[in-house]
């Protein structure tokens, strides 16, 4: 027996014994750390790190069993690899635009290794590549709160600047939305008014004037289809979730051929995809004051099938004593609500095609009373579009698109003939008393099929070649003038105005084309030219022509320098206020559409641009530019602005609708900061707006004339987390007609007076950090963060009238104006926001 017990001893003595390193899977190590600017100190997300083992086991070289792994930094600059055997690795950090860094890590059983890198920037020398293939969509780029570091946002502009030759386009991403500090949530439209050259009315609307025109002159297209007033609230928020765009440009001046409509400019909104590498799920969530939204994407089949969905809704009607904030009512919801979803997907189909189908469905609701605004009232407006494009990749680079699609934008005020008692007599009701909005019903319809033919390959030519066909409808039934609807009811009045209603709808086809050819390596030209043809329209015939041409100059490596010419028709518009009176509702404007003479004369809008521009790349970081610009528009649809009665009064006293063109110039100064621990952005913008009325020989200022505007944003990182930021506007006030309350209504001379200064500082604190996989972060805006008393909307003017015994055509009258009123902007407030990112 003891025999036997020596023998077995032995044999297992002269057995291999395990080593630590075999056992290690037992007990698995890491390897992580973060990866900085050795500049600034700033995270570097987006940097390759590749784990390649050494010596695994005892064993030299890498091990077919342990392949070498990569990872990409986060936000944060983190990477992190686990689940690893102990041994020798080597790690390499590499980026774009910085120094390659390697080192050697020794790894033992069970341990955790922290490897952390200072990149220094480097320059890249790149040869000549000929690239065939879309744009990087710049807002997907930098949706990171930290995505403001070096290299990103410089890349985005320099695409920019390749793929339109005016130096007056801007892109905009993600950073630049948060930065711009809008109101309590990221905003892209509110952002758009920190460029230069854009301002609006006051501080509760959202809308854009584009360098003196209206709201309504600045066309904003979703993947190729237009929107009409996307805004929530009576103008207060964006209708578009920026969580559900992948690219955002801004063209104010002169564009490519392929975008028709947009007198004054062009906001191009492309979708997002969805599209990941490993169909994993992904996706963010944010709460703010006012609403709560959500956005997931993902892949599915391999990654031939990529799904994406943004959804926002507001909350307010759905917590009791909201209302109690504005009023003496208790326990009572806000009956009104705001929802808007953005959904795309995206396939690879057989034969090579692609196919891409995208969605927005944004609307508001009303049902019920508002204490001080309406009462009794049905109402719901808002904007549904969808398209679907074919693609596929012929030979020689081109590519062949096939895309249809349609925007619906629908407006309905359903009056219940509740109960008024709180209406009165006294005009000074349309301010201070609960109201009914008149019965209303308003559509829109724009269908549009599309067939494109794009080439963009080598460094001399490139060419689109495109036919659609699009039709337009139009249809209204409501008050000529909500304004004067408004004061009669609260008068009593038995002089009601009879509804006006009008349908239209206008067919026609386009075709376009734009070449672009640079015959010396610093030249750059562009020639496009638009042909519509359908029914003939005022102002336009039956065939109209709208060329472009725009060309860039690269003195050197540094400085650019551009010149533009265009024309373009705009055949729906609104029949914008004048005399403006309190906060507006554009939920009742009413929209024409261009027609003939014979079908009530609604003129297309013709617009004319000419610009100047030059930018200048100072040292990594700051990009300045400089832009001239003059436009001439004509066929511009306008209430009559006669001085005179508006309440009470006979329709036929005064006309429908005046047609003006207006003469608008000015120039743009801008430097942006791009990159680095601190970014920056400050703008200054000088114009004049003017509107003409032939048939009356009437001049004014356009009510959209700001002489004078300066906007200034800078973000600073105070540490990995933290992020501090201010915004600053300063605009010149804006032309107003007095509109003089007695026992009637009065017009004074259109746009004679114009109103006091706007200047609003605004603050930004975010904390972003890391928990079980997720990304969170927080911020506290404080908007008017100086408490200023801005008198930002006209309310009327309170006077007195003298007349002769006639008093109706409103002759021989003297009119005693006293106290121009104002309504104040927003006060000093504070708005807190929770971001999510899985």
């Amino acid at each position: 027996m003891w025999l036997c017990l020596l023998l077995l001893l032995a044999g297992a003595a002269a057995l291999p014994q395990a080593t630590p390193a075999q056992n290690a899977e037992a007990v698995a190590g890491s390897i992580s750390g973060r990866v900085l600017d050795a500049e600034s100190g700033a995270p570097l997300p987006g940097a390759q790190v590749l784990l390649e083992p050494l010596a695994v086991n005892g064993a030299r070289g890498p091990q077919r069993e342990r392949p070498a792994r990569s990872a990409t930094t986060d936000a944060l600059g983190a990477y992190a690899f686990v689940a690893l055997r102990p041994g020798r690795y080597r790690v390499m950090i590499q980026r774009l635009g910085y120094e390659s860094r390697q080192m050697e890590v020794d790894l033992v059983n069970g341990a955790s290794a922290q490897v952390s890198q200072a990149l220094r920037p480097q320059s890249v020398p790149l040869d000549e590549l000929e690239v065939v293939g879309a744009a990087t969509p710049p807002f997907a780029r930098t949706e990171a709160p930290n995505a403001s570091v070096r290299g990103v946002r410089r890349h985005v502009a320099q695409v920019r600047q390749r793929r339109f030759l005016v130096s007056d386009a801007r892109e905009l991403t993600q950073a630049d939305v948060a930065e711009a500090i809008t109101l309590g949530e990221t905003d892209l439209l509110r952002a758009l008014q920190r460029v230069p050259g854009v301002t609006t009315r006051d501080d509760y609307t959202a809308v854009l004037w584009t360098r003196g025109a209206p709201w309504d002159q600045t066309r904003i297209y979703f993947d190729g289809l237009p929107l009409y007033n996307p805004t929530h609230t009576a103008w207060l928020f964006s209708a578009i979730n920026p969580d559900g765009i992948g690219e955002a440009v801004f063209l104010p001046g002169v564009r490519p051929a392929a975008w028709g409509e947009g007198a004054a400019g062009v906001l191009d909104l492309r979708s997002r995809s969805g599209r990941t590498a490993d169909d994993a799920v992904r996706g963010a969530a944010e709460v703010s004051l006012f609403s709560a939204r959500l956005r997931a994407e993902g892949s599915l089949f391999d990654g031939r099938v990529g799904w994406m969905i943004a959804g926002r809704r507001t909350y307010v009607d759905l917590v009791r004593g909201v209302l109690s904030l504005l009023d003496s009512v208790q326990d009572r919801r806000i009956p009104y609500n705001f929802s808007d979803v953005i959904g795309r997907v995206d396939a690879q189909l057989p034969g090579g095609w692609e196919l891409e189908a995208s969605t927005i469905q944004e609307h508001d609701r009303l049902r019920g009373n508002l204490p001080n605004l309406v009462v009794g009232n049905r109402a719901g407006w808002g904007n549904r579009s969808g398209q679907v494009t074919l693609r596929r990749e012929l030979a020689r680079g081109t590519e062949l698109r096939l895309s249809g699609g349609r925007t619906l934008f629908g407006t309905q005020i359903h009056d219940t003939d509740a109960p008024d008692e709180a209406l009165r007599a006294d005009v000074g009701a349309l301010r201070r008393d609960t109201r009914k909005l008149p019965a209303l019903e308003n559509t829109i319809r724009h269908d549009r099929v599309e067939l494109a033919l794009r080439r963009d390959r080598g460094t001399r030519w490139g060419w689109e070649l495109g036919a659609g066909w699009m039709q337009d409808t139009v249809a209204y039934r409501g008050p000529y003038s909500l304004l004067a609807e408004l004061v009669a009811r609260a008068r009593s009045d038995s002089l009601l105005f009879e509804p006006l209603t009008s349908s239209a709808g206008l067919r026609y086809a386009a075709l376009w084309s734009d070449v672009r050819w640079t015959p010396t390596p610093p030249l750059t030209l562009h020639f496009g030219g638009r042909v519509e043809s359908g029914r003939p329209v005022l102002n336009g015939g039956r065939t109209r022509f709208a060329p472009r041409f725009s060309a860039q100059y690269r003195a050197d490596s540094l400085l650019t320098l551009t010149a533009g010419w265009g024309q373009s028709y705009q055949y729906t518009q609104t029949i914008s206020s004048i005399g403006s009176f309190g906060p507006a509702l554009p939920i009742g404007s009413l929209w024409a559409l261009a027609r003939r003479q014979t079908q009530g004369g609604y003129p297309a809008l013709r617009s004319r641009i000419a610009t100047l521009g030059a930018e200048r790349w100072a040292g990594d970081d700051w990009l300045l530019t400089a832009s001239l610009y003059a436009r001439r528009s004509d066929g511009i649809t306008i209430p009559d602005p006669s001085p005179g009665i508006i309440v009470p009064v006979k329709v036929f006293l005064r006309k429908e609708f005046q047609v003006a063109r207006s003469r608008a110039s000015g120039f743009e100064l801008g430097a942006r900061k791009l990159g680095g621990r601190w970014t920056a952005a400050a703008g200054y913008a000088y114009g004049v707006a003017t509107m003409h009325i032939d048939s009356a020989a009437v001049s004014f200022p356009a009510e959209t004339d700001v002489r004078h505007a300066v906007d200034a944003t800078l973000a600073t990182r105070l540490g990995p987390r933290w992020r501090l930021g201010g915004a600053f506007t300063f605009a010149s006030g804006v032309p107003y007609t007095r509109m003089i309350l007695t026992d009637r209504v009065w017009l004074d001379r259109p746009n004679a007076q114009r109103g006091p200064t706007y200047a609003s500082l605004d603050g930004l604190l975010e904390y972003t950090t890391r928990w079980r996989g997720l990304e969170l972060t927080g911020s506290l805006q404080v908007r008017n963060l100086m408490g200023r008393n801005n008198a930002v909307t006209y309310g009327g003017t309170e006077g007195a009238v003298a007349c002769n015994p006639d008093p109706v055509s409103g002759e021989d009258c003297s009119v005693f104006p006293g106290r121009d009123l104002f309504e104040t902007g927003l006060p000093r407030l504070p708005l807190l926001g929770v971001r999510v990112k899985f």
